[in-house]
C-alpha cells in the first residue's frame, strides 16, 4: 500500500492511499527464483577464499600449499596436502 501526502494551497494536508497491483507467484516461479538466488553467494565466497589466502597464507605455504617457502621451512609449516590436514579441514 502506497499513502500519499499531498499539500494543497489551503494549508490543509490531504491524504491519498494508492493500491499498487499486487504480483503472484506460483510455488513453481518462486523455487526457480530461490534456486537461482543460491548459487550466487557461493562463487562469491570462493573469490574472497582465494584473496584471503593470497593475502594471509600464501606467504608461509606457497602456491600450491605445501610450506616449501623459506618463511615456511623457517616455521616448520605443515603441508596443506598433508593427508592428516585435508581429512580435517574437509568436512564429512
Amino acid at each position: 500500500m502506497l499513502v500519499r501526502v499531498c499539500f494543497n494551497p489551503s494549508g490543509q494536508n490531504e491524504t491519498a492511499v494508492a493500491k499498487e497491483p499486487m504480483v503472484k507467484l506460483n510455488p513453481g516461479s518462486l523455487a526457480m527464483i530461490c534456486l537461482a538466488a543460491s548459487f550466487v553467494p557461493p562463487v562469491f565466497a570462493l573469490d574472497a577464499a582465494a584473496d584471503t589466502f593470497k593475502a594471509k597464507c600464501q606467504m608461509c605455504h606457497g602456491a600450491d600449499g605445501v610450506g616449501a617457502t623459506p618463511a615456511g621451512k623457517i616455521a616448520k609449516i605443515v603441508s596443506f596436502k598433508d593427508p592428516s590436514i585435508v581429512s580435517a579441514l574437509m568436512p564429512i
